[in-house]
């Protein structure tokens, strides 16, 4: 906003019903304020994503696993009331670290090192735990970095789509090739910039 030296620039944000973990407009609204920005709000629930999500799929024309695609929509819609153009706040968590998976990549030389922590990985896939977990215990498994990242990315693991796909289309869908190439590129990082580097190359 200051390099735009404007006053009164409009910002906007989108906010969750009960759900203080993502909801952020409190954060947007008083670093709105800093900068003299008018801070416009738009809070969005369960009732909303039900209404909008067959238009929301028939304009993204694509599968896309991750739910923040859903919300960008939302708050594409509602800046749309106000401006014509604006500029995303979007995309400071990949070069900056702001995920937990950066924290896994930093634990997991520590994780490695616990004798038989691996071994409880099998215990965890077979228990109710979450999605989340499991990936997590098979990447910090992993010895190799590149490994790690393919594995806290994946839904469908390798062994999974072993099993449900034909080898060729398995290997037209193959997302290690890219993962290896942008690694590749900083072999003079650390591997959590390695992960990092990726992560602003692929998601951004």
């Amino acid at each position: 906003l200051q390099a735009m030296g404007r006053d009164g620039v409009a910002a906007f944000t989108i906010g969750f019903e009960d759900n203080e973990r993502d909801d952020e407009i409190v954060y947007a609204r008083e670093t709105a304020a800093m900068f003299g920005a008018k801070h416009h709000a738009l809070t969005i629930g369960p009732d909303d994503y039900a209404r909008s999500f067959d238009r929301y799929a028939e304009t993204l024309e694509e599968p896309v696993l991750n739910d923040s695609a859903m919300a960008t929509n939302f708050l594409s819609a509602f800046a749309r009331e106000h401006v014509k153009v604006v500029l995303s706040g979007q995309g400071a968590d990949e070069p900056l670290a702001g995920y937990d998976r950066f924290k896994g990549e930093l634990l997991s030389p520590a994780f490695q090192r616990v004798p038989g922590l691996s071994r409880l990985r099998p215990l965890v896939e077979r228990s109710q735990a979450n999605e989340k977990l499991k990936r997590a215990f098979r990447s910090l498994s992993e010895p190799d970095d590149i490994a790690r990242a393919l594995r806290i990315y994946a839904v469908f693991q390798e062994e999974d789509k072993r099993r449900l796909l034909r080898a060729d289309f398995a290997r037209a869908a193959d997302v290690a090739a890219p993962v290896r190439r942008w690694h590749a590129d900083v072999p003079h990082l650390s591997p959590l910039g390695r992960m990092l580097y990726t992560d602003t190359r692929m998601w951004l």
